[in-house]
């Protein structure tokens, strides 16, 4: 009894050290992705920082997801499809732990391409289905609510903000939803009022938002504005 009352700590700082080492394992592939958070407002070093992963790791599967990342960012919409599929198919080949863990980012990122592009169905399907996975990722709920305001079913993306609205979220990604709601209801003006606000924040990390998105919403909303009012 005093043999194990002694080597009780030494045991519970190993296990610790275990748990910390398999943690840091699991989380240094996404070092890049992690730096990234220190330049928020800063898009272009964002990218140079993803570029620097690609370049470093090439093929691998964290690499393709940071190369994805980046050419969302640059609105290069087909590209980031491309490595999307390409980071799909390395993880569908290589089911490990890591890789299905990895296969929910790669979705998202698939989501926000196809949202960007017009393809609001894809979108959905791709957004339902993370948020069911995952009901904390309040990005794939974002992507819910724009895509059904866009395809014109307002009760299902109204019932999609409430549900957003209820949880701790960044300011940029509910003022964009509210502004696609409002512009999908024909208030062009409350919808450049939230896309206005969007600029106060820092948006980059919201479904991929660039400065040329918030411009070309701006301009359609505010011609229709005009027409209406």
């Amino acid at each position: 009894m005093h043999y194990f009352q002694m080597t009780l700590p030494a045991t519970l700082t190993g296990l610790a050290v275990v748990l910390f080492v398999g943690l840091l394992r699991l989380q240094w592939p996404f070092r890049y992705y992690y730096r990234t958070l220190l330049c928020k407002r800063n898009p272009e070093r964002m990218q140079t920082i993803l570029e620097a992963s690609y370049l470093k790791n090439k093929k691998r599967s964290v690499a393709l997801l940071d190369k994805s990342s980046q050419q969302l960012l640059q609105g290069k919409y087909d590209a980031a499809e491309s490595y999307v599929t390409q980071a799909i198919i390395l993880c569908k080949e290589s089911p490990t732990l890591f890789h299905r863990a990895l296969l929910h980012h790669l979705f998202y990122n698939l989501a926000v391409a196809c949202y960007y592009r017009g393809r609001y169905r894809d979108a959905l399907q791709i957004g339902i289905h993370l948020y069911k996975r995952d009901p904390r990722m309040h990005s794939a709920l974002g992507i819910i609510v724009c895509c059904q305001a866009r395809m014109g079913d307002l009760p299902a993306a109204k019932h999609a903000l409430s549900l957003l609205q209820r949880r701790r979220i960044r300011p940029a990604l509910l003022y964009f939803c509210l502004a696609e709601m409002e512009a999908a209801e024909g208030r062009y003006t409350r919808a450049v009022e939230h896309i206005e606000k969007i600029r106060n924040y820092a948006y980059s990390q919201t479904l991929f938002l660039r400065k040329e998105e918030l411009d070309l919403r701006l301009h359609e909303w505010t011609k229709a504005a005009s027409h209406t009012g």
